[in-house]
């Protein structure tokens, strides 16, 4: 039976990216990875995202900021 969370992996380091993609996918989560923040905003504009895996601190946008655009696009999602 397939998972009905869509996790979106955000993971500049390709290696990191491609085992976290891997385990997921195998296990039946529906993923969708990319390897810098830069199209996370058209992504979350287009699908029903569920789960964001990614640095708090991403490299070159300082802290919180980088998260703030995602948290008032999708206000139910929490930062934990």
């Amino acid at each position: 039976m397939a998972n009905t969370h869509k996790i979106l992996l955000v993971e500049d380091q390709k290696h990191i990216l491609d085992f976290f993609a891997t385990a997921l996918i195998k296990n039946d989560f529906d993923c969708i990875y990319v390897e810098s923040d830069e199209p996370v905003m058209t992504i979350m504009a287009a699908e029903s995202i569920d789960v964001i895996v990614t640095y708090y601190k991403m490299p070159g946008i300082p802290k919180p900021r980088g998260l703030m655009p995602i948290i008032r696009l999708s206000k139910w999602l929490e930062v934990k």
